[in-house]
């Protein structure tokens, strides 16, 4: 049992923290449609998106008044982002 143990501890404590990969999304780089796009981003697995979303009117209607007319189209989409295959000869943790 202790052996299960320090083998536990010691891939914890040689374990690296996960590379964080920012993007932050504007209306000029969304999408509005699902379909082949080229990646706004390269990330590993492991790795952590952190980003932004527009709302579903790109945050273009901010103050009374405004009209839809402002809006550039429905539901915008962030990314796409392309995941980098994980070497065969690695083990998923």
């Amino acid at each position: 049992m202790r052996i299960y143990l320090v083998l536990a501890l010691s891939c914890v404590a040689g374990a690296q923290a996960p590379n964080v990969v920012k993007y932050h999304a504007t209306i000029n780089d969304v999408k509005y449609l699902y379909g082949s796009a080229a990646p706004v981003a390269r990330v590993k697995p492991g790795d952590i998106i952190e980003t932004n979303t527009l709302d579903a009117f790109g945050n273009v209607l901010k103050k009374p008044g405004d009209k839809q007319s402002m809006v550039k189209g429905d539901n915008p989409l962030t990314g796409p982002f392309y995941i980098e295959a994980r070497n065969r000869a690695t083990r998923w943790p």
